[in-house]
């Protein structure tokens, strides 16, 4: 059978207390049988901007209204996966958001997501570093240190095949940089 071929928006979504928001891939329902941390997102519609589409899914899993900033802060290409017995090939935006609450409003996820919404958790980046759990994106970690201490780039960065797949499986402590292809584009944090 053929992969499904999407284009996917995610959210590092951030806390008042600079902690990312997670959901969890239970091991029944991940390929490996492992399980996996990941950020909340979704599907890009025909024609829906990427910025747009993340809004939309963080509205219909979470609940929340949030403040997005765009442009992205990086683009994944050439994720590859299993899920439910189908090949997945997707590229993903990564957007930073952030909300003014840690509640999450469990009654508005559609069914497919209902199970990850309700073990959601909000990870600090200590949390992260120390984690014998796996998640997804790697790099996650570094990622968030560098855009608290420095303010997201100006432009995405491109980051090749960076998935949860059946070839690779991969810790979420990284061992200290960001995913980066080529390095950051800094904006001044002060004009953040």
């Amino acid at each position: 059978m053929p992969p499904v071929r999407r284009d996917v928006a995610r959210v590092v979504l951030l806390d008042p207390a600079n902690r990312v928001l997670l959901l969890p891939m239970a091991g029944d329902l991940d390929a490996n049988g492992h399980g996996y941390w990941y950020l909340p997102g979704g599907g890009i519609e025909k024609g829906e901007a990427p910025v747009d589409a993340v809004r939309r899914e963080i509205r219909e899993e979470l609940g929340l209204d949030i403040d997005v900033r765009d442009p992205a802060l990086v683009r994944l290409v050439g994720v590859r996966f299993e899920f439910g017995g189908q090949r997945i090939d997707q590229d993903e935006w990564h957007f930073l958001g952030r909300t003014s609450t840690a509640a999450i409003v469990q009654s508005r996820a559609a069914d497919p997501e209902r199970r990850a919404v309700s073990a959601h958790r909000w990870w600090s980046v200590e949390e992260l570093a120390v984690t014998s759990e796996t998640v997804y994106p790697s790099g996650l970690r570094a990622l968030i240190a560098e855009v608290l201490a420095f303010g997201p780039p100006s432009t995405p960065r491109e980051v090749q095949n960076d998935a949860p797949s059946q070839a690779r499986r991969k810790r979420s402590r990284d061992e200290g940089a960001a995913p980066s292809a080529t390095g950051p584009t800094r904006r001044n944090p002060a004009a953040s």
